[in-house]
């Protein structure tokens, strides 16, 4: 937000538009859920605590040994596919420019009846961005 306005003269409108529906919807999400799912979980994890003590206090510090383990693959996991979904953020934004660049042109792409050629170029760029994503998913 703090940029100067020559910033977004350079930047395509499609690649605006998809950084700010990115992030809106992140922000959403943050708020819907991700704090509620932090604090059920967080209630969840007292509430079992309680009870593994309350049951065997043995099995429960075998347990919480393991916690360790299971965060250090959440890290490595984390550390791998945030740049997966970077890349798959900017590749959607290449679409949504596309798309807007399409749209803002619709009248002289109809005057050159030019619609299947532009409607499949868009359906190529949709199924490699596709492809793209389930290769660096896999």
């Amino acid at each position: 937000m703090r940029q100067p306005l020559s910033a977004f003269d350079t930047q395509p409108v499609g690649q605006l538009i998809s950084r700010v529906t990115n992030d809106t919807e992140v922000i959403r999400d943050l708020y819907v859920t991700v704090v509620a799912t932090v604090l059920r979980s967080a209630a969840l994890i007292g509430a079992m605590l309680v009870a593994m003590f309350s049951l065997d206090w043995r099995m429960a510090l075998v347990a919480i040994l393991i916690f360790p383990a299971v965060l250090t693959v959440m890290i490595i996991y984390q550390r791998y596919s945030t740049p997966v979904v970077r890349r798959m953020r900017a590749y959607l934004a290449d679409i949504n420019d596309g798309f807007n660049e399409i749209i803002n042109g619709m009248s002289v792409i109809q005057q050159f009846c030019q619609q299947a050629r532009f409607g499949e170029r868009m359906g190529e760029a949709a199924v490699r961005t596709t492809w793209r994503g389930c290769r660096r998913c896999a």
